[in-house]
């Protein structure tokens, strides 16, 4: 085992017009940081603490309180609780994405476990479990039930859908 720093490690991110996408992740008209953005400033954080490691999952990805972006600009930090141990195989950390509030408090916005290990291993273990409660196009999803801007429209087929998820072909 390799002892890591065993206290939290918290840095900073600036959300401004630099991040163009916002324009098209709005909700009642405000701009929203997608979930997709916080999970990759998660990553991109502990990938900058462990240089040369690889995020190769994340999990228990939680949404606490949507960021929203009603000023310009905003910063938020990024808390990142390493593990007492590591190993060469790899490790998990703890991170969670917050704003200050003032006066010693914060409002959590996400969390999540990420794992990081040295080297990607293979494809994913599992396959897409059956949705096949509802039938929905990918017209129909973006009309009626997502608020999704022409960049973030990825959907490509949905071959089922249930109250546990779906399964659809998406585009990177």
């Amino acid at each position: 085992p390799v002892l890591l720093e065993t206290f939290p490690v918290t840095s900073s991110v600036r959300i401004d017009e630099r991040h163009f996408y916002l324009g098209q992740h709005r909700i009642d008209g405000v701009p929203v940081l997608p979930a997709a953005a916080a999970l990759a400033i998660m990553g991109d954080a502990a990938r900058a603490l462990w240089p040369g490691w690889k995020v190769v999952e994340c999990r228990d990805f939680r949404l606490i309180k949507g960021v929203e972006m009603k000023e310009a600009s905003r910063t938020l930090q990024v808390l990142i609780q390493p593990p007492p141990y590591g190993s060469s195989e790899g490790f998990e950390v703890f991170t969670t994405i917050r704003s200050d509030l003032g006066g010693g408090r914060s409002l959590v916005h996400y969390r999540a476990v990420v794992r990081l290990e040295q080297h990607v291993r293979g494809e994913f273990a599992r396959g897409p479990a059956l949705h096949a409660a509802k039938h929905l196009s990918v017209a129909s999803a973006y009309d009626e039930m997502l608020f999704h801007g022409p960049c973030f429209q990825v959907i490509e087929a949905i071959e089922g859908l249930s109250e546990r998820g779906s399964v659809s072909q998406v585009r990177p």
